[in-house]
């Protein structure tokens, strides 16, 4: 029983920080200006998640047991954001490669009928477990 516990524990707060990276995107999209972001925003949305989980998932790696100084903090902000932004200059101008990516972007929503309905059965499960032990 307690491993389903740590799974819904888990999958309620995947939920919760799918929930706040598609948030800020969406709240970014509609501050930026209309060419930035909201034009194309499936497959620029799906560049800046990408390339952030990746650039995270490395600096995390790399980190021992103590932080790094300034100089390597920026070189691993500054390196994403420029990939990112070769990237969707990329995309923006070869149409075909554009078409592919949204295609891919498209079949990973697939997951979100699945993850979706779990992340909210594990929340309730969450909070309704909290609520006896609490």
């Amino acid at each position: 029983m307690e491993i389903v516990a740590i799974f819904f524990y888990m999958m309620a707060f995947a939920l919760l920080e799918s929930l706040l990276i598609a948030g800020s995107l969406a709240v970014v999209s509609a501050i930026l200006p209309k060419m930035w972001l909201r034009e194309g925003f499936s497959y620029k949305g799906f560049l800046i998640v990408l390339i952030s989980s990746v650039a995270s998932i490395l600096y995390q790696a790399s980190l021992r047991d103590e932080l790094p100084g300034t100089n390597i903090y920026f070189l691993w902000v500054g390196v994403p954001i420029l990939i990112l932004i070769v990237l969707i200059l990329l995309f923006h101008f070869v149409h075909r490669w554009r078409v592919a990516l949204q295609s891919v972007a498209e079949r990973f929503m697939v997951f979100a009928y699945l993850y979706i309905p779990i992340g909210v059965l594990g929340l309730v499960a969450v909070i309704f477990r909290n609520l006896l032990n609490g």
